[in-house]
């Protein structure tokens, strides 16, 4: 989704929250001015002191990297791709190698026949004070559509060689999967997911409990559900699928006090999550999970 013009009104209460932040609960500013409307991040495989991160339709195909600090750290064209709508970031390891999958998955009018999930081989992070550049080259692009019809989506997620999908604007969010080690094609459809319902007292936003963007932990075990109004948890029981997860209530872990957040991620080995929103130099929040 496209930045509001009054997107800066949603600094107000984050900057008077700042105070209140310590330790974990922290947040830091987005140093880069390329990246202008984040719509996807995503924790490196290779070093958790780097965040890949991509922007919105209407920007250039590139990969940007930040190091944790929020800095900087260097900007790579994605050669052989279009930014139609790119409104996730995924991560994936397979056969022994690390691999980032952008979401070409937004259609907010639910117009589109087919979707387009990028993959490539990580690039070489940089050593000491060095950044990327040049170009990323995609390795394969997958093309997939929904078994019942165009519908807009932007939580894009991979569990294991699966990939789930979590739609925005169904009255319901509904959940798909599909394989990454297939040839794209039509996804399955696993069934409707609790609706992230903020509770009284949460910051209004438009459209607020709608989903924006999903990650699921390292230990395959929880999922995060980001919407405008705040970051909800997903715990998966033993012998439960991600299909019955979903469908489960979803626990609030606050919010985030950002206007428009439309990147999450987890971080610190799946003890915390990050979230970032819309904008340049926009605040990177941090929130803990419960022990």
């Amino acid at each position: 989704m496209k930045a509001s013009p009054f997107a800066f009104l949603g600094m107000i209460p984050w900057l008077a929250s700042c105070a209140e932040l310590t330790g974990d609960q922290g947040a830091v500013v987005i140093r880069d001015g390329a990246l202008r409307e984040a719509s996807g991040v995503a924790l490196s495989p290779a070093n958790p002191d780097f965040l890949w991160m991509i922007n919105d339709s209407g920007f250039p195909a590139q990969l940007h990297l930040i190091d944790r600090q929020g800095r900087a750290r260097g900007t790579m064209k994605v050669d052989g791709a279009e930014n139609r709508d790119w409104e996730e970031l995924a991560t994936w390891q397979h056969g022994g190698r690390s691999w980032l999958l952008i979401g070409d998955i937004g259609d907010n009018a639910a117009q589109r026949s087919q979707l387009t999930i990028y993959l490539l081989e990580e690039p070489e992070l940089p050593e000491g004070e060095g950044k990327v550049a040049g170009k990323a080259m995609i390795s394969r692009e997958l093309i997939v559509t929904y078994p019942d019809g165009p519908r807009d989506c932007e939580s894009m997620a991979v569990q294991g060689d699966d990939l789930y999908l979590l739609t925005k604007r169904d009255p319901v969010p509904r959940l798909y999967r599909m394989s990454l080690t297939g040839d794209g094609g039509v996804m399955t459809y696993l069934g409707e997911a609790t609706r992230p319902e903020a509770p009284a007292g949460a910051p209004i936003r438009p459209f607020g409990n709608q989903p924006t963007s999903m990650d699921f932990s390292p230990d395959g075990i929880k999922a995060a559900v980001l919407t405008y109004r705040g970051v909800f948890l997903i715990e998966r029981k033993p012998a439960q699928s991600w299909a019955e997860a979903f469908a489960s209530p979803m626990k609030w872990l606050g919010p985030h006090h950002l206007f428009q957040a439309e990147a999450v991620a987890f971080v610190n080995g799946g003890q915390s999550v990050i979230v970032t929103t819309e904008g340049t130099n926009s605040p990177m929040i941090s929130i803990p999970l419960p022990e």
